[in-house]
């Protein structure tokens, strides 16, 4: 049975952009200010954390002995100093840029599912310049059950009329990928 490809759902950190070590410096930033004893090694980080939300995140270390108080004034201080690192560190992408416009110019429809927030999102593909070829876009605030479940990829798929069949998902975290299977 022949598949045919009608759009390409694109995960945002790690796939459009890397940006694994700003959200490790930005959640330890924060982390910092409250509590030390919390920061996360960069193994546990790749191992245990890679593709979570900050929530996520939060939420084990908070099962760990975080003090719950602490969770909303990290995760908003997180969020401080990750707009302040890709404001810093993002410009225009002329590579995925000429890979949208090919996209494009070939039918086919262009979304991002992230678990980042949607402030993130939009920052991040305001800053690479792909905004303009983005057909739909989806954050974890645009969902109850964030990846590794697969709520992202159903709405995805609903806002479109698609069949899963009929899409790409390119996902390059553990968790992602989950999401994108179920």
């Amino acid at each position: 049975m022949k598949y045919e490809i009608k759009a390409i759902i694109f995960d945002l950190d790690g796939v459009l952009v890397e940006t694994k070590d700003l959200h490790f410096e930005a959640l330890n930033k924060a982390i910092s200010k409250f509590d030390d004893n919390f920061i996360i090694n960069y193994q546990d980080h790749l191992s245990i954390f890679d593709g979570m939300s900050t929530k996520e995140k939060l939420k084990i270390l908070c099962e760990k002995g975080l003090r719950n108080e602490f969770v909303e004034k990290i995760s908003l201080l997180k969020q401080e100093i990750t707009n302040d690192l890709l404001n810093k560190y993002l410009t225009k992408n002329n590579e995925l840029i000429s890979l949208f416009e090919g996209l494009k110019d070939n039918g086919y429809l262009i979304a991002v599912a992230t678990n980042s927030i949607k402030k993130s999102l939009f920052q991040i593909l305001d800053k690479l310049e792909l905004l303009k070829y983005i057909d739909f876009s989806i954050s974890n605030e645009d969902v109850v059950m964030p990846k590794p479940h697969s709520e992202i990829y159903q709405k995805t798929f609903m806002h479109f009329g698609l069949n899963a069949k009929d899409c790409l998902i390119v996902e390059d975290s553990k968790i992602g990928r989950e999401a994108a299977y179920k």
